[in-house]
């Protein structure tokens, strides 16, 4: 059984994980920008009412291109996932792998809950957790790694503290969600596209 991946899903997908991506990252720059400099318990707060929502925001966004249920359960389960892999990617190398890391943990965690919808349906699903989480760890590498050459600018045209952070923040958002979307869209897309031999069950449009 295949799912046929209309180009007004892929339209959906593209944008929904664009915008999903931009806005937990800005949501994240913003408190956490203005709680650093709170104190450490502060900061953490943040932290935690910031990347939770973000990683169950791209779940939800996902599910919604699909027009498919949505478990809140599993979106707060990837939001502790996002949670847990930024702060061990700060732990353990710094910025900006804490970025890196909780965006490709957060694209392999949506894709498992794909899967895990559509394995009973699909042949093949479980490539679903390949493309998204590859999809999600190129943007991220993109958005992180432009971040090198344009970060410092970015941050003195937005202004220092807070206002430049955002902008920084939100750069590798736009970079990374259009990248990671466009990237697991096209694998998808390529994943569920009907084949004649096997029954083909329409997402809809």
């Amino acid at each position: 059984m295949t799912i046929e991946f209309p180009r007004d899903v892929f339209r959906r997908w593209l944008l929904f994980g664009i915008a999903a991506v931009a806005a937990g990252e800005l949501l994240f720059a913003l408190l956490s920008g203005y709680l650093d400099q709170q104190g450490e318990v502060a900061n953490m707060a943040g932290h935690i009412a910031t990347l939770i929502p973000f990683g169950a925001l791209i779940y939800v966004a996902q599910r919604r291109a699909l027009r498919m249920p949505i478990s809140w359960l599993v979106a707060g389960v990837i939001g502790l996932a996002t949670f847990v892999s930024y702060v061990a990617g700060f732990l353990l190398m710094g910025p900006p792998a804490d970025f890196l890391l909780s965006l490709v943990v957060t694209g392999v965690a949506t894709g498992i809950a794909l899967w895990l919808s559509l394995r009973g349906r699909l042949r093949g699903a479980a490539w679903c957790i390949a493309a998204v989480g590859l999809g999600y760890a190129v943007g991220a590498a993109v958005g992180v790694g432009l971040t090198i050459p344009f970060g410092r600018p970015v941050n003195d045209f937005f202004g220092s503290g807070v206002t430049g952070f955002m902008g920084v923040v939100g750069m590798i958002g736009i970079l990374a969600g259009t990248v990671g979307s466009l990237v697991s869209g096209f694998a998808l897309a390529r994943i569920l596209s009907p084949r004649p031999e096997l029954e083909t069950v329409v997402v809809a449009g």
